[in-house]
């Protein structure tokens, strides 16, 4: 979700508060939000006071709408005039379609478990600020809400925000049974239509406690409890998203080296391909390239997932450098070809 959207569900969470009769503190405010949204996102009180100046700012004159009450130490937070609210302030055809368009985004959320509050956001905003509603779709994500396993993407965020230990009922495709996995969750990621979830693995081997990071489908879990007496262990990485950078899909190895991948492509494929880049390292060598084919270059991790991509571009594409990955692919080539022998 966007920062935008996030504040947008802030300030009229805010706006609505403070038209009721009682003044709050920040605290209250805080935590009244988080309780409200079940911790989907939490906001912090920084970021309430941004929020709160600016709703002042809105204000006609230089007190600004926002009554300060000082109660000892405490400061607490409510309208002073009644009738204010935000929903009667003024927006230009541009605002009225920036907020029609972040709706839009929002929307694909709706369908989730524990998202349902947003579908009173929606309709509320729509309501009071007048928004123009299409009668027909006009455009589609490519995701599919009732793919098997997404009843637990919810959850998992949740249990990510606070940090839950979990043990998993997990039934990977090359086993008859399913395993119970102790598995402290850091990160969700969506690929090729399928939902991961990443985070530490541990267990026991021939008497060593073993501890590594795996992703696991959601499609493959079959239950999810709570390990409520078992500490939970930090994500080592500051931003679990950097070990994307140089994947394709989501299969990663901490000991694999980036490789310097080198694909010639025929001249007319290459236009899509490079609207639509294999990677956000792909680079063009134009110093070896003519009229008839494109050489670039990528700075991957080699694994399945680049593999079937290479593939499934048929023969417009061909593997120069690193020599495993070519060999690989050579491999594949083989054994689809003699199967229509």
């Amino acid at each position: 979700m966007y920062d935008n959207e996030k504040r947008m569900i802030r300030l009229l969470f805010l706006d609505e508060i403070f038209s009721g009769r009682y003044a709050h503190t920040i605290d209250e405010l805080v935590e009244r939000f988080n309780n409200k949204y079940l911790n989907e996102f939490k906001v912090s009180k920084r970021t309430f006071y941004n929020d709160i100046q600016h709703i002042q700012d809105l204000g006609e004159d230089e007190l600004g709408p926002i009554e300060k009450i000082t109660d000892g130490k405490k400061v607490c937070y409510i309208y002073r005039d009644k009738s204010f609210t935000l929903r009667k302030i003024e927006i230009s055809e541009k605002e009225r379609k920036q907020l029609s368009d972040t709706l839009s985004n929002l929307s694909r959320f709706s369908g989730l478990a524990d998202f349902q509050w947003l579908d009173q956001i929606i309709t509320r905003f729509k309501s009071e600020f007048k928004l123009k509603e299409e009668k027909n779709k006009i455009i589609e994500f490519e995701e599919n809400l009732d793919l098997e396993g997404s009843q637990y993407i919810s959850d998992l965020y949740r249990y990510i925000l606070n940090k839950q230990p979990l043990v998993i009922e997990y039934h990977s495709f090359n086993k008859d049974f399913a395993n119970k996995l102790t598995f402290h969750p850091y990160f969700l990621k969506q690929f090729n239509n399928r939902w991961f979830a990443f985070g530490l693995n541990e267990y026991v081997q021939n008497g060593v406690h073993i501890q590594n990071t795996i992703n696991i489908a959601l499609d493959r879990i079959e239950e999810i409890n709570i390990l409520s007496d078992k500490k939970y262990i930090e994500n080592p990485d500051a931003n679990f998203s950097d070990r994307f950078d140089n994947i394709i899909g989501v299969t990663y190895n901490p000991d694999a080296m980036i490789e310097n991948v080198k694909i010639r492509i025929s001249n007319k494929r290459y236009p899509y391909i490079k609207t639509k880049p294999l990677h956000s390292t792909q680079t063009e060598k134009k110093e070896e390239s003519n009229e008839n084919f494109t050489i670039i270059q990528l700075n991957v991790q080699l694994n399945k997932e680049l593999e079937s991509l290479i593939l499934s571009y048929g023969p417009d594409i061909e593997v120069l450098e690193p020599e495993l990955l070519r060999k690989r692919i050579k491999n594949d080539v083989t054994a689809m070809y003699e199967k229509y022998q």
